[in-house]
């Protein structure tokens, strides 16, 4: 009788055992589960920005098309319309282009020849030092 006193008491400590993995098995099992639906969700997010990106490039692309379109249909008209905009507003393109401007580097030069001047060797030389220093 004593051995299957004995026999009972291995056996329940071996179901408990087994209880505590089946125990550890599901808890793992949970936290898997829910990484997963993490997971999932951030790919979900990633998805929708990708798409809103992809929406918002071809809504660009057809626009430039668009305009390319527009601008091969009307060039005429938009030939009067600039020579009509720079009659108009022809003295004060004269006058801003005449405007004086002093660069930080030292030198001065006319409005309208800004890139230029920033094109040049001196003002170049000037940038190289700045980012130098």
């Amino acid at each position: 009788m004593t051995d299957s006193v004995e026999l009972m008491k291995m056996i329940t400590m071996h179901l408990e055992s087994k209880d505590e993995e089946i125990k550890q098995l599901k808890h793992r099992c949970e936290v898997f589960q829910a990484s997963e639906k993490r997971f999932i969700e951030t790919i979900e997010e990633q998805e929708k920005k990708y798409q809103e990106k992809i929406a918002e490039l071809e809504k660009k692309l057809n626009r430039k098309e668009y305009e390319k379109k527009y601008k091969e249909e009307n060039k005429e008209k938009l030939k009067t319309q600039n020579k009509e905009y720079k009659e108009k507003k022809k003295e004060v393109i004269k006058s801003k282009g005449a405007e004086i401007v002093n660069c930080p580097c030292g030198k001065s030069h006319r409005y309208d020849n800004t890139t230029r001047h920033k094109k040049s060797a001196f003002h170049q030389k000037w940038l190289a030092g700045q980012s130098e220093a």
